[in-house]
């Protein structure tokens, strides 16, 4: 058996098992964002952003989040976040002193 045929048969099982462990891992990306949006509910703004969020954009799009591919989009999101939340109506805050007795 020549090198290259023993490297083809070296690489073919750590394929596959980069293949799995890619699979495992998107699946596993999926539920936590799908969990994460439940868990906050619909009001919060969730940003996506990483090397491999590209890879999630039908989860990103379904769950109703922002990819963010660099650190300029970021501070852009966060600007807008931040104007829209000053424009909201302010909420009364709870506090102790307006509980019903």
């Amino acid at each position: 058996m020549d090198r290259a045929t023993r490297q083809r048969l070296i690489d073919l099982p750590h394929t596959a098992v980069a293949d799995e462990l890619k699979k495992d891992y998107r699946l596993h990306v999926g539920q936590e964002l799908r969990k994460l949006r439940r868990d906050l509910g619909d009001e919060a703004t969730l940003l996506v952003g990483g090397r491999a969020a590209v890879n999630d954009q039908r989860i990103i799009e379904e769950i109703g989040a922002i990819r963010v591919n660099d650190i300029p989009q970021l501070r852009l999101q966060l600007d807008l976040l931040r104007t829209t939340v000053n424009q909201a109506p302010r909420r009364k805050r709870w506090s102790p002193r307006y509980e019903s007795a």
